[in-house]
């Protein structure tokens, strides 16, 4: 037993133990408030940033997925674009019968001397980015459209149509050139005909086409399509010379 229990010491002692116990209790409270409040901050304090984190990893995600699904779409589109087969078509100069000679067998152009004369109007095609298939080239005049065939056998006969098996479609290979004949125009003695490139080689008198189409001179168009479709978006459009066998040529009209 302490001695404030004892005695007189017990009245004096008892205030000052009840004022100080309550001091003691008010501040035991304080420190638990406050030591709490402290605790309860850093708490949400820490669960706000494990949310503004979870967020940004989510953002991140977001946007990482966002930039692969591009890629992918990006990646998608080059390999199209470089599967996709494209045609380069160039005129080529007039291609007269020496010339001819020098490329051709005397077996496929026979007849051909000082008195009869051919000269060639074609084109340079190119497969580009992949090989074209049943690449097909149909030409346009006024409407009235055929289409041309990839191995001209040049032989005429004046005054009658020629039929040749030769194909209408033709496998371009990347990067080949292949030489497509638009017409033939024949020199003799007293004649200068235009023959088309067609099936069906019909040979017509110069000054015939000139009177039908009233002008010296032809415009046609000419679509090339294939198995894969479309080659090009609008078709090219020339302008064939047909005044005389001399100045036979064939002008790209842009």
């Amino acid at each position: 037993m302490s001695i404030a229990d004892k005695g007189p010491f017990k009245i004096l002692i008892e205030p000052y133990r009840r004022e100080h116990t309550e001091k003691d209790r008010s501040a035991n409270h304080h420190w638990s408030a406050s030591g709490g409040s402290r605790a309860g901050s850093k708490l949400s304090d820490g669960f706000h940033s494990r949310r503004e984190l979870a967020s940004g990893i989510n953002r991140t995600t977001s946007v990482s997925s966002a930039l692969d699904c591009y890629n992918a779409s990006v990646g998608v589109a080059l390999q199209k674009f470089f599967r996709t087969p494209r045609l380069e078509v160039k005129v080529e100069s007039p291609l007269d019968t020496t010339g001819l000679l020098k490329l051709l067998s005397p077996t496929v152009i026979t007849g051909l001397d000082d008195t009869r004369r051919l000269k060639t109007l074609q084109l340079r095609v190119t497969a580009k980015r992949a090989s074209i298939h049943k690449c097909k080239a149909k030409i346009t005049h006024r409407g009235e459209s055929d289409y041309l065939v990839w191995e001209a056998s040049r032989r005429i006969e004046l005054g009658k149509s020629v039929f040749t098996d030769a194909d209408e479609s033709k496998d371009l290979l990347q990067n080949d050139d292949v030489y497509l004949v638009i017409c033939d125009f024949l020199k003799t003695e007293n004649s200068e005909t235009l023959t088309f490139n067609f099936r069906e080689r019909t040979p017509m008198e110069l000054q015939t086409w000139i009177k039908l189409s009233g002008e010296p001179s032809l415009t046609v168009q000419i679509e090339f399509l294939s198995e894969e479709g479309p080659l090009n978006k609008k078709p090219y459009t020339y302008r064939i010379n047909m005044e005389s066998w001399d100045k036979a040529n064939l002008v790209e009209l842009k």
